[in-house]
Order: C-alpha cells, then sequence, then structure tokens
C-alpha cells in the first residue's frame, strides 16, 4: 500500500476489503469510518512525502501486512491493562494507543515496568492527542473499529500473530547519545518532578536547569534495566510552583543525562534517522515535528509516520522514531 494519506471513502473500502489498520487522525474523520479490523487514535500531524502536515482533514493510515492473518483487538482499562503481555501472542507484536493527559496515560508509564511478561514481546505504540492549537479543547481519544468504541482513557491494542518463519523486534532511535557529563538522579517518580540529585547534592531541579542554562528542546536520556532506552522530555518550566514537569515519567534508580546539543536540531534528527528496508509502523514524536520544523522542510529521509504526543516502545518514550522491524527466520 503506497498510498497513506486516505480520504474516508478510500478508507472504507479498504476496511471493507478486510484489512488490519492502524488510523491516524481527526475524531470527526474516525468516527466516519465504518467497523472493521482496525485500531485508531486522534492526531492532527504525520509525516509524508518527507514533509511535515498539520491538517485536521486526513487519515493517515498504516496496514499491517498480509502474512499477518490473525489479529485480535482489545480495550483495556488501567486495571486490566497489566494483562498486556500475557494476551500477546507467542510469536507476534502489539500496538497500544492510549489518550494524551487520560489517568491511563500518567499510570501506565510508570506501572508497566512491574507488568507479567514485561517487555518479553514487542510492544509499540503512540499517545493519542488533540490539535496543538485546540480552541475547543476536544479530548483526545482512541477507537476500537471492531465495535466502533470511542475512549478518552484506557487503551485499545491489536494483537497482531506473526507466522513461524517471521519475527518482530522493536527499534528505537535516538539520536540523543551523546550527552552532557553530569549524571542527574531522582528521588521521586513520574511526570512533575521538584528535586534533582548530582554528584550526591540535592537541588531544587528548576533552578537546577536555570543556573546551568539547559537547552530544554533536548532531552533527559538513560536507560531502564541497563538496556530500553527512557527519553524524557521537558514540558514545562513551573518557577512559582518549583516544579519541572515532563512529557514521559522519570524513574527511581535509574542514571539520567542531559542530552547534549550538538549543530543544527533538523540537521541532527536526519543524521540519526536510519531506515531498513523491512521497518513497519513507524510513529515520530510532534517535538521532533516542532524543534526540526519539518513542516517547512523536505526529506525523503523522514519517513511517513504519524506524529504523536508521545512514543511508547514497552515505555513512553520521547523524541524519538519507533519502528518495527520483521525478519525472516
Amino acid at each position: 500500500m503506497a498510498k497513506l494519506l486516505f480520504n474516508v471513502d478510500d478508507a472504507n473500502d479498504l476496511i471493507n476489503r478486510g484489512a488490519k489498520l492502524v488510523f491516524a487522525g481527526s475524531h470527526k474523520l474516525l468516527q466516519s469510518l465504518e467497523e472493521g479490523n482496525w485500531i485508531g487514535g486522534s492526531t492532527y500531524y504525520c509525516t509524508s512525502a518527507g514533509k511535515g502536515i498539520a491538517d485536521k482533514d486526513f487519515l493517515f493510515v498504516q496496514e499491517i501486512p498480509d502474512y499477518c492473518k490473525e489479529i485480535k483487538i482489545k480495550y483495556y482499562n488501567i486495571a486490566s491493562l497489566k494483562n498486556i503481555y500475557q494476551d500477546m501472542y507467542d510469536n507476534g507484536f502489539s500496538i497500544i494507543l492510549i489518550p494524551f493527559e487520560s489517568k491511563t496515560h500518567f499510570k501506565y508509564p510508570i506501572e508497566v515496568v512491574n507488568y507479567p511478561l514485561f517487555a518479553t514481546k514487542p510492544l509499540i505504540g503512540w499517545i493519542a492527542a488533540a490539535s496543538l492549537n485546540d480552541k475547543k479543547k476536544l479530548k483526545p481519544s482512541v477507537c476500537d473499529g471492531q465495535n466502533k468504541g470511542f475512549y478518552d482513557d484506557g487503551a485499545v491494542v491489536m494483537h497482531v500473530k506473526l507466522p513461524e518463519n517471521k519475527l518482530a523486534d522493536l527499534k528505537v532511535v535516538n539520536m540523543f547519545e551523546l550527552t552532557y557529563g553530569q549524571v542527574l538522579e531522582f528521588k521521586e517518580e513520574g511526570f512533575n518532578i521538584k528535586n534533582v540529585i548530582v554528584s550526591d547534592r540535592e537541588y531544587n531541579f528548576v533552578d537546577y536547569l536555570k543556573e546551568n542554562n539547559i537547552d530544554i528542546r533536548f532531552p533527559l536520556v538513560g536507560a531502564l534495566a541497563g538496556t530500553i532506552p527512557t527519553i524524557v522530555s521537558f514540558k514545562e518550566i513551573d518557577e512559582k510552583e518549583k516544579v519541572v514537569r515532563l512529557y514521559a515519567p522519570l524513574y527511581k534508580k535509574i542514571q539520567y543525562k542531559l542530552a547534549k546539543a550538538e549543530g543544527n536540531y533538523y540537521d541532527m534528527l536526519i543524521k540519526n534517522i536510519q531506515e531498513e528496508n523491512n521497518f513497519i509502523l513507524p510513529v515520530i514524536c510532534i517535538l521532533h515535528f516542532l524543534y526540526g520544523d519539518l513542516a517547512n522542510k523536505i526529506s525523503h529521509e523522514i519517513p511517513d509516520a504519524p506524529t504523536t504526543f508521545g512514543e511508547i516502545a514497552h515505555i513512553l518514550v520521547n523524541q524519538t522514531l519507533t519502528y518495527l522491524s520483521i525478519y525472516d527466520i
């Protein structure tokens, strides 16, 4: 399927042919789709033909490969989401969509590390959102296309079974491997952080960032269990409350570093994107879209992808490109 941007009629044709699909688009357009083997999340942003697009009138479509003959689609609330890895196929992968600033958005990234079978099978996905210029304050939503159920909390998941001769591998493209030297640690966990520990001394995090003239376009970088990248973007420095607000949670007992700015943001992004011929389901962060000024540049290094308010690669990460590679075995 070379075409990725669809109108409602063409998208419904795909659905009626039985295709297994992941949709990104406005809540209104998602509501216009017919029932079928699909899941969807609200967003107004994508990259297509090497350029960033911000538009309420598109449906961005990703199709599951034809060789995947079996899927199951489920809605999870925050209590049942702990079963997600147990519900996955023995050989396969799953796609998860969660609404932005929902209870699940804030709880899932912290709790997922304790789920049974955590990170034993590929789990990829994204955070659904509304427009950055949303004047109506519309709630982000996700949809189970098999019954047209729309949700502003919880998660919709498509579990996909792979044939025996194929294997999926989850990839995270992190352009921030070169980092500022000091190690940062935190006693608290979550999206809103007051204090940071540097060289065994505790500081207010807002004061530390200001005193060191930190460019908060560049995130905190660490590794969960030594292998899973945890890349956390800054949302806001709240000087009144003396709190740093983040787009993903920080974890206790992980050593973080501040990403180092090396040259132009866009050039850094292009340099670090390495596409593979067998990649599927790419997702790119809205902060790449904004800081890289993708709406005003064209580069065919940029993959066609929904642009979202957080990428899920088991945990919630920011400022990445995530995707799956499928290999023959």
